[in-house]
């Protein structure tokens, strides 16, 4: 977990490729009970391994009934469960789920694209089918 009280954030790391080094995640330095990573037997694809095909399903639970399942390049990930979102004042239903390039910067430039984004309160709008290998986002380089 990497805990940050200035913006009443916490970060969770709950998957990363085979590149990863525990030097990479440095802020991440404590652990919590609030939520729980299953792993899935899959690693994340590296990011120079060209085009990845992500769907993340992401529900809101700052109760605890949180849940989000991540897969990529059509290999289960991880399920994370527990507190999962914000009970801020205002956010309620309009919680939203939020993504982008949370890695440790690399020391030359680099860009990131999205391409076939799709988002849905129904599954069946987001995934191509669960056969051809279904696309919720993809990044590339």
């Amino acid at each position: 977990m990497w805990l940050r009280p200035e913006s009443n954030q916490t970060r969770a790391l709950v998957a990363t490729d085979a590149l990863w080094t525990s030097d990479d995640g440095k802020c991440f330095s404590t652990c919590t009970r609030d939520i729980v990573a299953i792993e899935r037997g899959n690693l994340l694809p590296p990011p120079a391994s060209g085009w990845i095909d992500f769907v993340v399903y992401s529900k809101p639970g700052p109760d605890g009934t949180g849940h989000i399942e991540i897969f990529a390049n059509g290999k289960w990930i991880v399920s994370v469960k527990g507190r999962i979102g914000h009970s801020d004042k205002g956010l309620g239903q309009f919680q939203y789920f939020k993504f982008g390039p949370y890695r440790a910067t690399h020391h030359n430039s680099w860009t990131l694209y999205y391409d076939e984004f799709r988002r849905s309160v129904n599954r069946a709008d987001v995934l191509r089918s669960a056969s051809s290998g279904a696309v919720g986002l993809r990044l590339g380089r």
